[in-house]
């Protein structure tokens, strides 16, 4: 997953349609924390309810085009639940027409990524043609294994080391199975530069089911496995339900051309946003719920501890 990190993208949020994009520009400030609206650009989103820290802008060149991104991440009780970044690539106005041929190449055949369907891709949906290009891709990874022994070995991955840094420094909890959306467009005839929304969530801080498998070609998010995990199968189906809402919002914003617009009638499109998906037994529930038990004096410590690492599967 060599996106991995210009993906870094779940957060959860829901893209503005149909809106004058008339708003200033939000000053993001490292290590400061968003609600509600945000700009960036011709990028604006409504963050859902939580506290999302700004970690970084970053800006790196991979396989010849360049990426620049801004990242957010929300988590609560040291809980990783989700991360977004909202990003652009470009070739510095240059080269339209290589950029083109670089992305199509990489959406069709790309070694170590694409927006092809592959065993740990749930779902990806591509339209191509000339120098357009447009995917959305909803897939699964192992934390570990992304975080550093990526597939390609000469993918740093922008976001990478900065995101190793905050989880060390803050002691966050992360998952050892994460589920991502991407979504990207790039078509010279609209602008001479390619959006992309991403979108990462931890899916037991949002009610998903605890997984007892945990690399990538175990879990029972692989689309091999999944059929025997209908609980597995409900979540990320909500998931991708929630991301084909998304990229139909994503296109609008971005004014993309009809032709250009991929065909979703694949995915049931429900209306509600990550937030409503069921998070009443998630992962960060029943933590609060553990400590207000220890805090009122109804378990002791030990009892606490022990609870508390059978919740993050420790």
């Amino acid at each position: 997953m060599k996106k991995f990190l210009t993906i870094l993208f779940i957060s959860i949020c829901l893209i503005i349609p149909n809106q004058k994009l008339e708003a200033k520009n939000t000053k993001f400030s490292k290590g400061s924390f968003y609600e509600g609206k945000i700009k960036w650009k011709e990028i604006q989103l409504d963050l859902p309810d939580g506290k999302w820290e700004f970690i970084r802008q970053n800006a790196w060149w991979y396989g010849g085009f360049g990426f620049s991104c801004k990242s957010f991440i929300l988590a609560e009780e040291r809980v990783f639940k989700s991360l977004m970044s909202m990003c652009e690539m470009r070739t510095g106005g240059d080269h339209l027409g290589w950029l083109a041929n670089a992305l199509n190449k990489y959406y069709k055949r790309g070694k170590y990524d694409s927006c092809m369907l592959r065993p740990e891709y749930y779902y990806a949906n591509l339209f191509i043609k000339g120098t357009s290009s447009n995917c959305l891709k909803i897939s699964h990874f192992e934390h570990d294994k992304e975080m550093n022994f990526p597939d390609d070995p000469n993918d740093y991955g922008g976001l990478r080391p900065v995101l190793r840094k905050y989880i060390k420094e803050n002691n966050i909890i992360m998952p050892k199975i994460l589920l991502s959306a991407t979504h990207e467009y790039f078509a010279p005839v609209v602008r001479d530069s390619g959006p992309g929304v991403y979108y990462l969530i931890n899916p037991e801080a949002y009610g998903g089911p605890k997984g007892k498998f945990f690399t990538e070609g175990t879990s029972e998010y692989h689309r091999t496995n999944i059929e025997k995990y209908p609980k597995f199968k409900k979540f990320i189906d909500e998931f991708t339900s929630l991301s084909a809402k998304r990229h139909k919002e994503f296109e609008i914003q971005w004014k993309a051309k009809n032709r250009h617009k991929l065909d979703l009638s694949d995915v049931t499109i429900q209306d509600k946003d990550m937030t409503l998906i069921n998070s009443e037994n998630g992962i960060v529930k029943q933590l609060k719920d553990l400590k207000e038990l220890y805090d009122s004096g109804i378990i002791n410590k030990e009892e606490f501890e022990k609870a508390k690492k059978k919740v993050l599967n420790l």
